[in-house]
C-alpha cells in the first residue's frame, strides 16, 4: 500500500455531513490532508476517503450510535486522492434542528497517536478476517467480547488509547 501522510499534531480536521453522509461543509485542513478540492468534496458521500483496510463493522458501531444520537470517538485509516493514507482521532455527534430533531453530523479530527494506531491496526486486521461482505456478525461479536473482556465500552476505550494507554 501507498506510504502514510502525516497530520500535523496541531490541526482539527472538521467535517459536516447530512443525514445520507453527503459532505456539506469540509474545513481547509480537512481538504488538505485528503488531497480534494473543496469543490471535488461538498455534495460527495463522507466514504471518498473511507480506506479499504476499515473494518465495516467499525462504521456500522459509529452509524448505530450517531443515529441513537450519541457522540462516538474512533480510530479511522483515511484514504487520500493520490493513494496514500492517514490516521486520524475522530470525535463525531449529531447536529439537531432547532426541534431538536438529528439533521447530520458534525466530526472533528486530529492526529491519532501512534502507539494507539499500533494497537488499533492489530485489532482491525482481526475484524477484517471475520468480515465477509455483507456480513458483520462475527466481527461485531468480537469487538464486543472485547470490549467486555476488559470491561470496557468503545468510546472509553479509544479515548484511553488516544491518551496512550496499552489495552490490545
Amino acid at each position: 500500500m501507498a506510504n502514510e501522510y502525516p497530520v500535523n499534531t496541531s490541526q482539527l480536521i472538521v467535517t459536516k455531513t447530512d443525514m445520507d453522509g453527503h459532505i456539506v461543509h469540509a474545513n481547509d485542513v480537512f481538504c488538505e490532508i485528503s488531497g480534494y478540492d473543496k469543490s471535488e468534496l461538498l455534495g460527495e458521500n463522507h466514504n471518498i476517503v473511507r480506506h479499504p483496510d476499515m473494518p465495516h463493522v467499525v462504521f456500522k458501531l459509529l452509524w448505530v450510535k450517531l443515529l441513537d444520537g450519541q457522540e462516538v470517538y474512533a480510530f479511522v485509516k483515511n484514504l487520500r486522492k493520490d493513494g496514500r493514507y492517514y490516521w486520524v482521532f475522530a470525535n463525531a455527534k449529531p447536529t439537531t434542528d432547532k426541534y431538536g430533531e438529528i439533521n447530520g453530523f458534525i466530526s472533528v479530527r486530529k492526529a491519532a497517536n501512534k502507539s494507539a494506531v499500533v494497537q488499533i491496526e492489530k485489532l482491525y486486521k482481526k475484524l477484517n478476517t471475520l468480515e465477509s461482505p455483507g456480513r458483520y456478525g462475527d466481527a461485531a461479536v468480537k469487538l464486543k467480547e472485547l470490549l467486555e473482556s476488559n470491561g470496557i465500552k468503545y468510546n472509553d476505550l479509544v479515548k484511553r488509547l488516544q491518551k496512550g494507554e496499552r489495552l490490545l
